[in-house]
Parts: C-alpha cells; structure tokens; sequence
C-alpha cells in the first residue's frame, strides 16, 4: 500500500486541531493540498471561547454563535492556527505539495 498523503505542522495546542481540521479538508472534502491549507481556521483552548481567522464567511460566524460559541477573532492568517507543510501522491505516483503561507516554508520539488 502506497501512502496517499503526509502532512504535519507545529503549533503547540493547536497542533492536533490543525491536523485534524487538514485531515477533513484533504480526505473528507477532496481539496488540492495548498487549498486545503489556506482554508481559514478555527483553534480552540478552553470554555465557550472559539478562536477563529476572519476569512470566515459571515453564515458561519452566525452558525457557530448560534450554538452558543463566543467567537474571538484572530487575524486573516493567524500563526498561532500553526504552519502547515503537506504533500498528496495521487495514484499514478505524481506529488503534490502545498505550504502555509501563515509561516516560512514553500513546496518544491524534483
């Protein structure tokens, strides 16, 4: 079995929501890798308090308060949502990656 996608980033407590919100984005929804990583993102810590980036369409920021989360805006690309890297191997073998553009880094390849 070929591996079909490798991605990670740091982010201290928000690691493991950013991977997960990566996971959702690459495997439920089918995004290219780069798009997938410049989808805004949300970052939880404790209680009510839902940090989210303002790229958020305004429906959502609606639909979150209205189940009764307190939303903290963070900026457009917020470092804090951490600095993703992935790469996708489709399944004639071709890569693609992607780089967050809330950190340094870039994909290249050969």
């Amino acid at each position: 079995m070929t591996p079909r996608l490798v991605f990670g980033t740091p982010g201290r407590h928000a690691q493991v929501q950013t991977n997960f919100q990566l996971a959702v984005a690459l495997i439920d929804h089918g995004m290219e890798v780069q798009r997938a990583i410049e989808e805004p993102r949300w970052y939880h810590e404790s209680g009510r308090a839902l940090k989210i980036e303002n790229r958020f369409s305004e429906q959502t920021r609606k639909g979150l308060a209205a189940k009764g989360h307190e939303l903290v805006p963070l900026g457009d690309w917020a470092e804090v949502t951490g600095g993703a890297q992935a790469i996708a191997i489709d399944e004639n073998g071709v890569f693609s990656g992607g780089a967050d553009p809330r950190r340094e880094g870039n994909a290249a390849g050969y």
